[in-house]
């Protein structure tokens, strides 16, 4: 991904575009510092908990400027958002989360919301940049109450 990076970065510099240029260097410098406290490359799996780290950031400032009235602030941090999905896996359907989900209950034998970490467990690393943790969560909530 930091090649990638370096090249769309060099070509927004290029084309002057400033958010784009902006959201990349951010991300470029926290893809840096993971790889610093990691101690060596990230994974591809890193990378992604990275990118959605930087991207809840900006969707948390989103809901506080629009929270707040400031709305210039909060089509500011949208436009940022929109640069950082172009480096985010297709996202799943909720029909295939639902699909997966079930599939991890069944396997593990779920029946209650005991069972809600062992499901997570499994689910997580198909998700992974793929889909909302928060959103995961809630799916297998309602699932296991069902």
């Amino acid at each position: 991904m930091l090649d990638q990076l370096q090249a769309d970065l060099k070509d927004s510099q290029l084309a002057r575009d400033k958010v784009r240029t902006q959201v990349l260097k951010s991300l470029k410098a926290s893809l840096q510092n993971e790889q610093i406290e990691v101690g060596g490359e990230l994974s591809g799996e890193q990378q992604l908990v990275v990118l959605q780290r930087e991207l809840k950031k900006r969707t948390e400032a989103v809901d506080m400027y629009q929270s707040a009235g400031r709305t210039e602030q909060a089509e500011a941090e949208l436009a940022e958002i929109e640069v950082l999905k172009d480096y985010l896996p297709e996202q799943l359907s909720d029909q295939e989360l639902i699909d997966i989900i079930q599939s991890a209950i069944d396997e593990v034998n779920a029946t209650s919301m005991e069972d809600m970490g062992r499901v997570m467990g499994l689910v997580s690393p198909q998700v992974t940049g793929k889909a909302d943790k928060a959103e995961v969560a809630i799916m297998i909530k309602d699932l296991l109450r069902a």
